[in-house]
């Protein structure tokens, strides 16, 4: 191969991976409402797998309610509840979202089953609120995400107020 030939093949190339990378940074992203619901999904999804890690990456460093001033004390009150539940089969349905600029509140019925006897452990409403926050595509291009900054979750075993 000639000379010229691997320099038009690589400035190809780089080309091509410019455009590409292009592509994938400016590509639209789901709307709003969308993306709260998958974060939802998200979230019922890694409480199922027992995911405490997975849960985290739609919670706000800023997060706190009622019980956690937190996202430390959530995180390992979470944890604690999860190993001790066994498996669990967790739903989470109907979710309404209603949005206010860079706020957001979110209502699902959430219900958690003991996956091994199938007894009910949880069935209610969660209400989630939820706010825009800088995030990062692809670890590198700058975004804005949807993250949970509280949650309203009454009467869940293991995690009701002591008071």
């Amino acid at each position: 191969m000639q000379k010229r030939s691997k320099i038009l093949l690589g400035a190809a190339g780089t080309l091509a991976a410019g455009l590409a990378i292009y592509l994938i940074a400016t590509a639209p992203t789901a709307s709003d409402n969308e993306q709260i619901v998958g974060n939802v999904e998200t979230a019922r999804a890694a409480l199922q797998s027992h995911n405490t890690s997975g849960l985290l990456k739609v919670v706000s460093a800023d997060y706190k309610d009622a019980l956690f001033t937190n996202e430390d004390q959530m995180h390992y009150a979470v944890r604690r509840l999860l190993h001790d539940s066994g498996h669990i089969k967790v739903n989470a349905v109907g979710t309404v979202v209603n949005i206010t600029g860079d706020t957001a509140k979110s209502v699902s019925h959430v219900t958690i089953q003991s996956a091994d006897r199938g007894n009910t452990l949880f069935d209610g409403n969660v209400t989630f609120t939820w706010r825009h926050e800088p995030a990062y595509r692809l670890l590198v291009f700058p975004t804005k995400t949807w993250y949970i900054t509280s949650a309203d979750y009454p009467n869940v075993p293991g995690l009701s107020n002591p008071e």
